[in-house]
């Protein structure tokens, strides 16, 4: 009975340490990610009180958006490199990502989060 309790109690130590690991790890990378965007995203609500999965889904589409970024960016050069010309703008102002994002609309469309408010602050 005691050995059983003990093993319990060393469980959701293990999943403590995990969730807080996994936890740090995603906002450090969202905090690398946000601060080399020129257009900030800004989580609609209140941060404070939202749920910790809900911030944490905001922050990993944010990091999606950035590494899709950086891809696009990778494809660019490497296809300048390869023909000395540089590639047409496309044409609906499209990510190749599934988020839409443009300067001037005042709004990010994240997949899984729906409508932000673009900022210059988080």
């Amino acid at each position: 009975m005691q050995e059983m309790k003990l093993k319990r109690e060393d469980k959701k130590k293990d999943v403590s340490r995990e969730l807080s690991q996994t936890t740090a790890a995603i906002r450090n990378l969202f905090g690398r990610c946000f601060n080399s965007m020129r257009v900030k995203p800004v989580f609609n609500g209140h941060k404070d009180n939202a749920a910790l999965m809900e911030v944490l889904e905001f922050e990993l589409d944010v990091i999606h958006i950035r590494i899709a970024d950086l891809k696009d960016i990778t494809n660019e050069f490497n296809t300048v490199t390869a023909t000395g010309e540089l590639p047409q703008p496309p044409m609906d102002n499209t990510n190749s990502s599934s988020v839409n994002m443009k300067e001037n609309s005042g709004s990010l469309t994240l997949p899984n989060v729906g409508s932000l408010s673009l900022g210059s602050r988080f």
